[in-house]
């Protein structure tokens, strides 16, 4: 099985990030673009680990969530990440940056105790909305421009471990466990 953790959207951000996506598309010549249910934030990409190994990660995700307080974050800034000819079109993260560094750095620290390594690259955190897609430079100045307004909050209440696997030949990320903080947003 291969897992992940991440934080989960509710199906209203998914709905205004579907928006955005859409104008992306509108831009693109071709690319694989996310599915909208599979929309989510990954805060540590574990790979593959035997299933029994899943008690234990959910044991280290509860008690790093039990330390921690809900919070709000912000989705903003439209970007991409080039590969060669395509790229990996995005959103970050404004408000609420910091708090999400700390869970994910928190979250590395504790899953390094049971033996999955730390990332070696730095946590730059992100939602994809798509896969190898064909946009042009000046298409993607355009869209950086018109999402610049584009602030999507989200109010952090858990985290999950989810799967990454395929389903009837789809890319799927179901939720296998989700993990609520103690506290509530005050």
């Amino acid at each position: 099985m291969r897992i992940f953790i991440g934080i989960p959207f509710s199906e209203e951000t998914k709905k205004e990030l579907k928006k955005v996506q859409k104008k992306v598309t509108e831009k693109s010549a071709a690319g694989r673009f996310a599915d909208w249910d599979n929309f989510h934030l990954t805060i540590k990409f574990i790979g593959e680990i035997d299933e029994g190994k899943l008690p234990e990660i959910k044991e280290v995700v509860e008690r790093v969530t039990k330390e921690e307080r809900p919070f709000s974050l912000v989705l903003q800034g439209f970007e991409t990440f080039r590969k060669g000819s395509t790229c990996i079109p995005w959103l970050g993260i404004g408000e609420g940056k910091e708090t999400l560094e700390k869970l994910q750095e928190n979250m590395e620290t504790a899953l390094e105790e049971i033996g999955y390594p730390k990332e070696s690259r730095p946590f730059r955190p992100h939602m994809t909305f798509g896969r190898k897609v064909q946009l042009s430079l000046s298409d993607q100045s355009v869209l950086r421009e018109a999402l610049s307004r584009v602030k999507i909050r989200i109010e952090v209440t858990s985290v999950a471990i989810m799967e990454s696997t395929r389903k009837n030949g789809k890319l799927v990320y179901p939720i296998v466990e989700e993990i609520g903080f103690t506290e509530r947003i005050k």
